[in-house]
């Protein structure tokens, strides 16, 4: 059986930061809360269903929720340096507009 701990204060990561969350990853069914991003349009020559982000260090698969709406996709979480950014593919499945700009909770699989 694993000890269990007190809530301590909270611990901000660097990059979840800079987009905009504290840090902090809970589990949700299976998958790890990384934060959450304002996500705009990413590069349309690059396919896939994807979330270029700098919550990941390397890709690696993951979901994405729409805060606003709950509606989620599966995606490839890839690293990114600048601001998150989304596929067309995966703002279509997420039910957003391509100059839409949503707030998205992304966690791993």
């Amino acid at each position: 059986m694993a000890p269990t701990t007190a809530p301590g204060p909270e611990v901000t990561d660097a990059a979840a930061e800079e987009e905009g969350e504290a840090a902090g990853p809970t589990p949700v069914g299976g998958s790890q809360r990384l934060g959450e991003v304002t996500a705009s349009l990413g590069d349309v020559s690059v396919p896939g269903t994807w979330l270029a982000t700098s919550l990941v260090s390397s890709a690696q698969p993951g979901r994405v929720e729409v805060a606003s709406t709950g509606q989620t996709a599966e995606v490839e979480l890839r690293p990114a340096t600048a601001a998150a950014t989304l596929s067309p593919s995966a703002m279509q499945a997420l039910g957003v507009g391509l100059t839409d700009i949503p707030t998205v909770v992304v966690y791993t699989r």
